[in-house]
């Protein structure tokens, strides 16, 4: 079933929340492991949430910026 791209953002949104209060947790477990593969989700859930720019676009041709 296909989701529409505002739905998927705030999917994203809640996942991020998730995932900050679990490295909140292992931060105050101490749970060094845990916190660092916690860290590791969130970079790639927020890469997934703003896409890279395209190197390509108009404003990033030379004279432009």
């Amino acid at each position: 079933m296909p989701t529409d791209p505002e739905r998927i953002g705030q999917l994203r949104e809640k996942m991020l929340e998730h995932l900050e209060a679990a490295l909140a947790i292992a931060d105050e477990t101490q749970d060094g492991d845990a916190g660092f593969r916690i860290e590791q989700a969130l970079d790639y859930v927020r890469a997934a949430h703003w896409p890279t720019l395209d190197p390509n676009l108009e404003i990033f041709r030379k004279g432009k910026l």
